[in-house]
């Protein structure tokens, strides 16, 4: 390794170790957002992510009156909906 490389991976290593600690800050941010644990292994981190992504996918439910009685009168035609859905 030349003196060049050796500077320039020093550099690159701290780059590196800076964006991780940005990156670890940040996901703790969104696991207190999300009143989750921060993920603490490879598997913790796959379900974190699928959590995460499925915030991001979930439509918009400004407006919609979530304690409405229509979601219990009309459970089993959300329920086939659902089903529909799921099936494309």
């Amino acid at each position: 390794m030349l003196p060049s490389d050796h500077d320039r991976l020093k550099t690159n290593i701290a780059e590196t170790i800076r964006n991780f600690h940005t990156l670890q800050e940040a996901v703790s941010n969104l696991a207190q957002m999300l009143n989750i644990q921060a993920p603490s292994d490879v598997h913790e981190r796959e379900k974190f992510h699928k959590t995460a992504q499925r915030v991001v996918n979930a439509p918009n439910l400004r407006g919609v009156d979530l304690k409405s009685d229509g979601w219990i009168e009309r459970r089993e035609d959300l329920a086939d909906l659902l089903d529909a859905g799921s099936q494309l």
